[in-house]
């Protein structure tokens, strides 16, 4: 039994030890990045939003319709 461990112990720790290595090799190449004010990329736009349209199930979000913006919805964001 205490063979069974200590093999279940080494592998974990092997396991454990590629999933780093690995992950350190490929970095994710998803992550946020953020345009700085007025840069060239964003054509020297600033103060800018990303609102989401479309459909959204209401039932996965407390029977809000999260994809449709009214006038009194979307004023915050550009007044």
């Amino acid at each position: 039994m205490m063979n069974l461990k200590k093999w279940n112990g080494l592998l974990t720790a092997f396991i454990l030890l590629v999933s780093l290595i690995v992950t350190s090799l490929f970095p994710s190449v998803t992550f946020a990045a953020y345009l700085p004010k007025n840069s060239e990329k964003s054509n020297g736009a600033s103060n800018m939003a990303l609102i989401y349209t479309g459909y959204y199930n209401p039932d996965d979000y407390d029977g809000m319709k999260i994809g449709d913006y009214d006038k009194e919805r979307f004023l915050p964001y550009v007044g």
